[in-house]
């Protein structure tokens, strides 16, 4: 297996390098074109065709953003999301397109997952935002208060009627901006643009209903019938303060 680095050049870079990007996947002709395309955009890429040489790659750089095949080789590639998710942005891209396979992606904890095929204008968008999101650090400084949850962006914690919640990182953001715009719906394609940097029809809104579910199964007394995250028909998702708590 193989391990390139390519960086944008010339005439065909089109900004300044923005992030270190990891690509995994043992595809070596996508594996080029993908390179290409992000080089192109901007990004420092590193492409690799197996767990191996992904591992040797973490073990000598830091990158901000890694995009992970599930079949690898050597290895599932949810091991290597996993061992990444502390340090940088996972995105799987996987041929696997059932909702299983996503729901497991996302509950390893990666922030995103596109399907195969897909655009390299839907893959460049999605690492953009990612990217994005990781070098934002905290969004905002100050605390957010729906009701009896409290969304601290400078630390990146929410509390329930004071106590800690563990959320992931893509979790988090999607509590934010409900929180952000509290009594108003925010429709899917909404949270897609603000979450994920997607344009409408680039990505599955099954992405944000996952999302949400995990974040009422933490949130809500009864995540089957939610007070704080109210579901309106035919729009997206609102954030009340909930119930009263005596």
């Amino acid at each position: 297996m193989v391990m390139t680095a390519a960086r944008a050049g010339g005439g065909d870079r089109q900004s300044e390098v923005t992030a270190r990007v990891l690509w995994v996947d043992d595809h070596p002709e996508l594996n080029e074109v993908v390179t290409k395309a992000l080089s192109r955009a901007g990004f420092d890429v590193v492409s690799c065709q197996s767990m191996r040489t992904a591992r040797e790659a973490l073990d000598g750089a830091r990158f901000d953003v890694a995009l992970v095949d599930l079949i690898l080789p050597d290895g599932d590639g949810l091991e290597l999301v996993e061992d990444m998710t502390a340090t940088c942005s996972v995105i799987v891209v996987s041929g696997r397109a059932g909702e299983g396979d996503r729901i497991l992606g996302l509950e390893t904890g990666a922030d995103d997952y596109i399907t195969k095929p897909f655009s390299m204008g839907e893959l460049v968008a999605r690492v953009r935002a990612a990217a994005r999101r990781k070098a934002r650090g905290a969004p905002r400084v100050g605390r957010l208060t729906v009701g009896d949850v409290e969304v601290d962006l400078g630390a990146r914690v929410v509390r329930l009627a004071g106590r800690p919640v563990e959320l992931t990182r893509m979790e988090f953001e999607v509590l934010a901006v409900l929180a952000r715009n509290a009594g108003r719906a925010c429709s899917r394609d909404e949270l897609l643009h603000w979450v994920w940097g997607a344009t409408t029809g680039t990505v599955d809104t099954a992405t944000v209903t996952e999302h949400l579910r995990r974040i009422r199964l933490k949130i809500e007394d009864d995540p089957f019938d939610p007070k704080r995250i109210l579901t309106v028909r035919g729009v997206g998702y609102r954030m009340e303060p909930g119930p009263e708590r005596p």
